[in-house]
């Protein structure tokens, strides 16, 4: 039965990702930003500085692995113009989404400087999970909103957001923690911390110095 408040629904998408796709010109020309003349010091790392052209090319990388299955997910849902449409709008408002979480991360509470030759899995794991718990939520539930207003179908909403939703969250993973470790590779490390001095050793009853 036709329907026009699902009719208005659907275009009002068609509408939001037409203009979402002319916002990401200007937005993505003012992330290549030019790097700030003032380098570190030789012997010291350099800060772990919060960059928005790098937030944005993690946001690509995390859509570029999840837009096939999101496609497959959606469209078995609601056919290949609805899962086409919906594949189009979750990418880009996750996009958005992902790109500023993750440099108000960056920006407001920054990694440590690299220290010694191992890399942090737990560290990486931890923040990935801050960054998933703060960026997640507001994904999911526009995403959410946006099958209903596709489908109209409730039934259709929560199974197809749900299966998107955890087939996803390993990709969110394992780009961040892919990134996190690209990053550190790309960091000097720190200065190694001194020895600390041997303890003089006792000879004949008196003290041999210390070498």
């Amino acid at each position: 039965m036709f329907s026009w408040r699902h009719c208005s629904s659907r275009v009002l998408l068609l509408v939001v990702l037409a203009i979402g796709g002319l916002a990401l010109r200007p937005a993505a020309a003012q992330t290549a930003a030019p790097a700030p003349k003032d380098a570190p010091a030789a012997d010291q790392p350099p800060p772990d500085q919060a960059s928005l052209l790098l937030s944005a090319y993690k946001a690509t990388t995390y859509k570029v692995g999840t837009a096939l299955t999101n496609m497959v997910v959606f469209s078995a849902g609601t056919g290949l113009v609805g899962g086409t449409v919906l594949t189009a709008f979750t990418t880009l408002q996750t996009w958005l989404i992902y790109t500023g979480n993750d440099y108000f991360w960056d920006k407001y509470s920054p990694r440590e400087a690299r220290t010694g030759e191992t890399f942090d899995v737990k560290e990486s794991a931890w923040r990935s999970t801050e960054k998933f718990l703060t960026a997640k939520p507001l994904i999911v539930a526009i995403k959410l909103a946006s099958i209903y207003a596709w489908t109209g179908s409730l039934a259709v909403t929560l199974v197809a957001g749900t299966i998107s939703t955890v087939a996803t969250t390993g990709v969110f993973y394992v780009n961040n923690m892919g990134w996190d470790l690209y990053d550190w590779s790309q960091r000097p490390s720190g200065p190694t911390p001194a020895a600390p001095p041997k303890a003089p050793e006792i000879v004949g009853g008196a003290h041999a110095p210390a070498t």
